[in-house]
């Protein structure tokens, strides 16, 4: 199983958890949260959405946990690559995000700027 979760002000807005097929393979992830919309996807597929929720003030997402921060569950596997947008990406984004083989070609099939 993977769980994620979105705590704002110490208060849970979105949590899922989900099982699957092999989490001995690498899969690829996206996580979508802005004011009343969330998603999670996972190798191309969105597995979850919320329509509902309050979410970070400007300048207050200053920490990314990759373990149970409402459980004692810690995360146990390898990441190979962890960004952060500016701005909520499209439904069409996320999509192609967790299917490409990586953020370098990502970013250069919908022409962002890498810094």
């Amino acid at each position: 199983q993977i769980k994620v979760f979105v705590i704002v002000g110490g208060v849970s807005v979105m949590s899922s958890t989900q099982t699957l097929t092999d989490t001995k393979s690498f899969n690829k992830m996206a996580l979508k949260w802005k004011q009343n919309d969330f998603s999670w996807w996972v190798n191309g597929v969105k597995i979850y959405t919320d329509s509902s929720g309050n979410t970070f003030g400007n300048g207050v997402l200053n920490r990314l946990n990759l373990n149970g921060a409402l459980t004692n569950f810690s995360f146990e596997g390898k990441t190979k690559e962890l960004a952060v947008f500016k701005e909520a990406l499209t439904d069409a984004e996320l999509e192609s995000l967790t299917s490409w083989i990586s953020f370098v070609e990502m970013a250069t099939d919908l022409e962002y700027t890498l810094e």
